[in-house]
């Protein structure tokens, strides 16, 4: 499900923004302009007032209603003994629209009690619903409290964003959510207990009438607004942005999703006990209505995924524990880097799904109940049949009561739709394996992978030059795959992180080097 909930993101889609007016009420506090000297009860008095490139310093007390920033100005909450300052939009969707360069926000919680949850469906996170939504660049989020809303924090079509120290949980449908935007930070935050996913990261274009199109099929309500967006998908591509040092944890979808987009870094977050929800109602009628094989009801989810043609990121040095049904996955994505995780005590540990071209390289995977690594086809009867091919595994400890390894996606028994070849063919996909290259790897030609129930004379582990690898292979479950350099059981420790690949995928923020390397492929091939 997760598969054609990504892929149809991945269509041209559209919408429309609905922002209501500015009612503003204070219960005490008082608000400072440190460069005029001037003091305002009204937040919105305070707004309308300032020059360019002043600060706001919010007191504590409760401030009501919804706010346009249209100028550059630091708006930082100042517990003058009362607590933190509550900004509260009281049921309305959206309680902050930050539409000028250089804003920064500050200190404050910021809520909107009583307001909506929204039915759940694929489409719904994309609603701008919000109690902070970005649409400008340069824009710093650091220090607040963001719960209650639809979203914590919604970056749309914005650069440069820094969002650093929140706490961003509770919300309705997620935390923190980014779109056709590039060149972020996202560290050192909760994100937890969101409704839905943690952190997600995608790319769109809605274009203009669509929004009649999902009402009339029942995807969405009246309810649902989003901007119109009528540029090429290759133009609004996310990209380069780094989510590093969070604490993301027992969302009820998942921990961070990454769809279509590119040179994503999820790194050295905690990441755990995510998942458990069900599919939507809505979700579940559209594919069961299209789909020969039907949903049911089981909750699901992931501590990170990687789906529909995201490709060129890194994930590493993250833990990613306890999650329900997958710790990582990829599915349907391309050239993606799997680096120095501790993966423990989830369904599947890292499991690959009609992806190509992936590098798994020196993850701990411990206390999976079904597999540690699984290299599986991506199947929807009917609408794709995608093996995952030409990807690397090598240098991971594999420790699971469960099956350590499953690879049953070698490129021979079980071939990829015509429509995925014809695709691949036409030069869409980056980095399409050639015929002779479609096997998946799982040694480098000196080293595989240590397997708990290969480790052993018993077993059939055979190291007779005592240089801790095994003279003897080890066929891997599930089709012809081999590893041909099985070895012996080692203390895991984590070296320092450093990409596989010769160009970082992980941005040199001080150095700008976040120039983009590849053309992006097509959006995925299944209807």
């Amino acid at each position: 499900m997760q598969l054609l909930q990504s892929c149809l993101r991945a269509l041209s889609l559209s919408v429309s923004l609905f922002l209501a007016g500015n009612a503003n009420a204070a219960t005490g506090g008082k608000i400072v302009n440190t460069n005029s000297g001037k003091t305002f009860s009204s937040l919105a008095a305070a707004l309308k007032d300032a020059a360019p490139e002043d600060r706001l310093e919010v007191g504590s007390g409760t401030y009501k209603g919804q706010f346009t920033v249209a100028k550059p100005l630091t708006i930082a909450g100042v517990d003058t003994g009362e607590g933190q300052p509550v900004i509260d939009g009281v049921g309305k969707t959206l309680v902050f629209d930050l539409k000028a360069r250089n804003i920064s926000i500050e200190g404050l919680k910021i809520t909107s009690s009583n307001s909506p949850k929204r039915p759940f469906g694929f489409l719904t996170p994309y609603a701008e619903e919000a109690c902070l939504l970005v649409e400008a660049d340069d824009v710093r989020i650091s220090g607040n409290t963001l719960t209650g809303c639809g979203q914590g924090i919604y970056v749309r079509n914005a650069d440069g964003a820094q969002i650093e120290n929140n706490d961003v949980s509770g919300n309705h449908i997620g935390g923190i959510f980014f779109l056709n935007s590039h060149r972020a930070k996202v560290a050192g935050n909760t994100v937890n207990g969101n409704g839905y996913y943690g952190v997600t990261v995608q790319s769109f274009s809605f274009l203009p009438g669509i929004r009649h199109s999902y009402m009339a099929a029942k995807l969405v309500g009246s309810w649902w607004h989003v901007t119109d967006e009528s540029r090429d998908m290759a133009d609004i591509v996310t990209e380069d942005i780094e989510i590093s040092r969070n604490t993301i944890n027992g969302n009820a979808g998942g921990g961070i999703l990454v769809g279509f987009a590119r040179r994503i870094s999820a790194l050295e977050n905690t990441i755990e006990e995510n998942g458990g929800a069900p599919p939507s109602e809505i979700d579940m009628a559209w594919f069961n209505k299209h789909s020969k094989v039907k949903l049911d009801s089981n909750g699901r989810g992931f501590g990170i995924l990687l789906s529909c043609d995201a490709y060129d990121n890194t994930v590493a040095r993250n833990q990613v524990n306890r999650n329900i049904d997958h710790g990582i996955q990829v599915q349907s994505a391309v050239r993606n880097e799997i680096l120095g995780n501790k993966v423990a005590d989830n369904d599947y540990g890292i499991r690959i799904q009609g992806s190509f071209g992936n590098l798994i390289k020196e993850n701990r995977v411990s206390g999976s109940v079904a597999r540690g690594i699984s290299l599986d086809t991506s199947r929807i009867p009917g609408i794709m049949t995608v093996p995952s091919i030409a990807n690397r595994v090598v240098g991971n400890d594999l420790q699971n009561p469960g099956q350590n390894a499953f690879d049953n996606s070698d490129g021979k028994n079980q071939p990829p739709d015509q429509a995925w070849i014809d695709v691949a063919k036409a030069k869409r996909l980056p980095g399409y394996p050639a015929e002779q290259e479609r096997i998946n790897h799982w040694d480098d030609g000196t080293r595989g992978n240590h397997y708990s129930d290969f480790d052993e004379e018993q077993e059939g582990f055979r190291d007779a030059d005592g240089d801790g690898v095994s003279e003897a292979s080890h066929p891997i479950p599930g089709g012809s795959a081999v590893d041909h350099f099985p070895f012996a059981p080692i203390e895991h420790t984590l070296a320092p992180f450093k990409p596989d690949r010769q160009t970082s995928t992980v941005c040199n923020w001080e150095g700008g080097d976040c120039s983009p390397r590849t053309e992006p492929p097509a959006p995925c091939p299944a209807g």
